[in-house]
């Protein structure tokens, strides 16, 4: 399960025992999550002040793309072209 993928209900215990003490090992094994989720969570919690997910999450990821419009259309007529010949 990636981190933010998890429920806020474990985002918010993993920011409350990250409050009391616990180490992020702890907090993993305790919660049964990886402890790269517990070190993102408690990034996002400094970070953003909230257990909230970062806005990150909710952007495009990847590389951009470097194909125009056009050329995804002429990619598409193609294809389609393509797909259309070979179907007997």
């Amino acid at each position: 399960m990636t981190d933010h993928a998890l429920h806020w209900r474990t985002r918010h215990a993993i920011v409350e025992l990250s409050k009391e003490g616990k180490s992020k090992q702890e907090i993993a094994r305790t919660l049964r999550v990886s402890r790269s989720s517990v070190q993102r969570v408690r990034q996002d919690y400094r970070a953003h002040g909230t257990y909230e997910r970062a806005p990150c999450y909710f952007e495009a990821r990847g590389r951009p793309s470097v194909v125009s419009d056009e050329q995804r259309e002429v990619r598409r007529t193609y294809t389609r072209t393509a797909t259309e010949v070979l179907s007997f």
